[in-house]
């Protein structure tokens, strides 16, 4: 996907923000029967930035909830626990089909941490329990830094860029050399690296997400690259820049399989349970 569609995407948006030196609404003017496509990326960038901020914030919430000595989504026995919230370190001493029937009945510490400590989740949208302060606390500080970020243009963009592009490789190398020292880090990378099933390529969904992994690990189609492009002189060398930021997104995507598949490794040891079956448990269970 990221051969055949993926790069393809890539090259021609940067294509079009250099040679007309505009931005993803005033380019299509190239053909103006195409000119929805700039309002339909502009349409799409809103409502991203919507529901995006709200993960950045969630984000925020737990760097600062992460600075205690035993974090507060490991243990039971917190206000916002319920009588079925059970440590899975408890789970681990037994029978496989006793631990799926206990799986059933009970829940994860990090999972009540998530629904009802951070959210604090109702019942329903007919029941509104006004705001959660510290989440409205954590969106308008993702908000402020977006602000900051893009109050001069480019010129403050372009130096945040030089802390956004490296620190995460920062940190997904702290990440990696932490996780392989944890007990059991070896079989989620016998997993990551050993698992593969072919079968599953007959499956559209299974295209669907790859081609939809490559368009969000790009930015392909929101515009961004249009306007960033636009900013480019005009003998800017687009093909190098496609080829060496696909490389370096593919090698990325592969680094931090590591950190995560290493990670898992260590919870499913620590469980008693299988790599698959930890993966399965999703975002919160991993939190």
């Amino acid at each position: 996907m990221l051969i055949f569609i993926g790069a393809p995407v890539f090259y021609l948006e940067l294509t079009l923000g250099q040679f007309t030196s505009a931005g993803p609404l005033v380019v299509w003017k190239v053909n103006p029967l195409l000119r929805g496509i700039g309002y339909a990326s502009l349409a799409t960038n809103c409502f991203l930035a919507l529901y995006y901020n709200v993960l950045i914030a969630y984000c925020f919430y737990y760097l600062i909830a992460s600075f205690q000595f035993v974090v507060p989504w490991s243990t039971c026995g917190n206000w916002w626990n319920t009588p079925l919230c059970t440590d899975q370190k408890a789970l681990a001493n037994m029978s496989r089909a006793d631990l799926e029937l206990m799986k059933n009945m009970t829940s994860s510490p990090s999972e009540e941490y998530f629904y009802r400590g951070v959210l604090q989740i109702s019942n329903g949208v007919e029941n509104l329990d006004g705001i959660v302060t510290h989440l409205a606390v954590a969106l308008a500080v993702a908000w402020l830094i977006c602000f900051l970020a893009l109050s001069k243009g480019v010129q403050s963009l372009g130096k945040i860029a030089y802390f956004t592009a490296l620190f995460p490789y920062v940190m997904l190398t702290v990440l990696i050399i932490r996780g392989a020292t944890l007990s059991g880090a070896i079989e989620g990378v016998k997993f990551y690296m050993g698992t593969v099933n072919l079968s599953v390529l007959k499956n559209p969904s299974v295209w669907k997400e790859a081609c939809t992994q490559v368009f969000y690990a790009l930015s392909c189609c929101s515009g961004g690259l249009i306007a960033m492009a636009s900013f480019n002189d005009f003998s800017n060398n687009v093909y190098r820049d496609t080829i060496s930021i696909c490389l370096v997104t593919w090698c990325t995507s592969i680094f931090g399989g590591f950190a995560i598949f290493t990670v898992l490794g260590h919870m499913a040891t620590k469980m008693g349970v299988s790599v698959a079956d930890v993966a399965k448990g999703g975002l919160v269970e991993i939190l």
